[in-house]
């Protein structure tokens, strides 16, 4: 299986005050075949919901993820949106335009490599998180839904100060802004680079409002994948149990079947999150029966 790496690629910010027009970013050479994350954070002296950006850049589709309002009145926000990048790599700047006028935009965009492009966030995986007031700010993530998933998080706060990552993930990238005339707001990029954690935070010296997203980014292909599930059910079948269908134990019988009724479960949620089709899923499931109802399997 491939393993994720995830790097910095650029950060900025604009201090314009009322700003309704494009801030571009510095030059960036991404890899072949990489996926590219766009985050950003917008934010409002006065009013009453901070805008959304739009991010746009030459031979590039963006699809967003999702975006967050916190920071009383909602004049602050953070989103993420990702990009696939072709098998020639990709050179250029990002145009990052709010959808309504923003006093002050930070952003940061990061690179993955060896992320599955056939579904790159994880269908179910993303989690938002909020608070009024903290200097800590908790993530719980669902349980990994594919072994070689890493765990991404962004943070942001309405301050300059350091936004430190969890102990046991590393900050990709971190920018803020602080001027008396336009909105503050801090922004921080993290991962655990190696194994899965349902658990992510960030901390910062001070109380604030603060906001997180966080969500699971597959490896490999969904190729890869699938394969491996089909090979799997090789693995699995014969731990579910051995023959049960001319046994006398009605226990272990009933063991082997409510065996066979998770596997179904798990097998059946990866066909409704599109990593199998219906036709390999009910062939997995012949092949474990199979495997462990061989004088019933027909």
């Amino acid at each position: 299986m491939a393993v994720i790496a995830i790097t910095n690629k650029v950060e900025g910010s604009s201090l314009t005050v009322a700003q309704t027009g494009a801030s571009t970013t510095a030059s960036i050479t991404a890899d072949a075949n990489s996926v590219l994350f766009a985050h950003w954070g917008t934010g409002l002296l006065a009013g009453s919901t901070a805008p959304s950006i739009t991010v746009t850049g030459t031979a590039l589709t963006w699809t967003a993820i999702t975006s967050v309002l916190y920071a009383g009145s909602q004049r602050r926000r953070i989103g993420v949106a990702y990009a696939l990048v072709g098998s020639a790599g990709w050179t250029g700047t990002l145009d990052l335009t709010p959808q309504t006028a923003t006093d002050g935009l930070v952003w940061i965009v990061n690179q993955a490599t060896d992320a599955d492009a056939g579904a790159v966030v994880v269908p179910g995986s993303v989690v938002t998180a909020t608070s009024a007031s903290a200097s800590t700010l908790p993530i719980t993530l669902g349980a990994a839904l594919r072994a070689d998933s890493r765990p991404y998080a962004m943070y942001a706060a309405p301050t300059a100060q350091l936004i430190a990552p969890n102990a046991s993930w590393t900050e990709i990238a971190e920018e803020s802004i602080s001027d008396v005339s336009i909105a503050d707001h801090g922004m921080e990029t993290q991962w655990r680079s190696d194994v899965f954690s349902t658990s992510a935070d960030a901390t910062w010296a001070d109380p604030h409002a603060c906001a997180g997203i966080a969500f699971e980014i597959a490896a490999g292909t969904m190729a890869d994948y699938q394969q491996a599930m089909r090979d799997s059910m090789y693995v699995v079948a014969p731990y579910i149990g051995t023959d049960m269908s001319t046994s006398a134990s009605t226990e272990l019988r009933a063991i082997n079947s409510a065996s066979l009724a998770v596997l179904t479960s798990v097998i059946r949620t990866l066909v409704l999150n599109g990593f199998l089709t219906e036709a390999e899923f009910y062939q997995a499931l012949a092949a474990a029966e199979a495997t462990a109802y061989p004088s019933e399997a027909s």
